[in-house]
């Protein structure tokens, strides 16, 4: 399964990454593909950016970015 392909190569330090967007890099690198599904709703939730706003536009956007490097 693609789970298994990716699971040893993922990142583990879960305060340098964004756990979804480093699976689907994972997932790009053995050569699979992310598919967007019109029909999968997910709910979200402000609480971080009600809660935490710096760490919603400060801590988050800073992690992607190093993230984005690292990979």
């Amino acid at each position: 399964t693609m789970w298994r392909k990716i699971k040893p190569t993922l990142c583990k330090d879960e305060r340098q990454i964004h756990e979804d967007i480093d699976i689907a890099l994972h997932i790009r690198d053995v050569g699979g593909k992310i598919c967007f599904d019109r029909t999968n709703i997910a709910m979200t939730s402000t609480r971080r950016l009600v809660q935490k706003p710096q760490s919603f536009f400060l801590e988050y956007p800073q992690r992607l970015i190093r993230m984005m490097i690292t990979h």
